[in-house]
């Protein structure tokens, strides 16, 4: 495949993640008329835009869900933390946190994060239903705090809001 029919099929995977199905399959249909035989990297990338639709659907529904309920500096994972942030642009601060030895470790690739965060005393801890860390945190505040919180699930995750 020459160069420009490359970038082409890299234009089409790139904008395919946030155009409808029915439009990318159109795209496919062009692209695939004007070069030829596509190669099996771009076809593998292209199947799985409509997974990526998905999550990219579930990740703006669960933003949504948390600026909805002023949720707006929260402690989650690592992941969760860096796309929610993104996704929110920073309206969301998130500091990830890891459990070592039990214990609930900061764990910020930016540390400005954490100490916005921490400085909010209702942060609330979201992590993900069945997680390790969800049944740690779980068993760790019924035993150990007197530190009450406001517990309920919503898109995929336990939420501890203090209050």
């Amino acid at each position: 495949m020459n160069r420009a029919k490359h970038s082409s099929v890299i234009s089409l995977a790139w904008c395919c993640w946030e155009v409808p199905d029915s439009l990318c399959c159109s795209m496919y249909s062009v692209l695939h008329q004007r070069c030829g035989q596509l190669p099996p990297l771009a076809i593998s990338t292209l199947s799985l835009i409509p997974q990526t639709q998905a999550i990219n659907q579930q990740q703006e529904t669960f933003v949504h869900d948390l600026l909805r309920r002023g949720l707006t500096r929260i402690y989650s994972d690592y992941w969760t933390c860096d796309r929610t942030t993104f996704q929110s642009k920073e309206k969301i601060i998130c500091s990830d946190l890891i459990f070592i030895n039990g214990q609930l470790k900061a764990h910020d690739r930016y540390a400005p994060y954490y100490a916005i965060v921490h400085a909010n005393l209702h942060a609330a801890y979201i992590l993900r239903i069945g997680s390790t860390e969800a049944e740690t945190f779980a068993q760790k505040i019924e035993s150990h705090t007197d530190q009450q919180f406001l517990h309920f699930r919503m898109d995929g995750y336990e939420v501890y809001q203090p209050w």
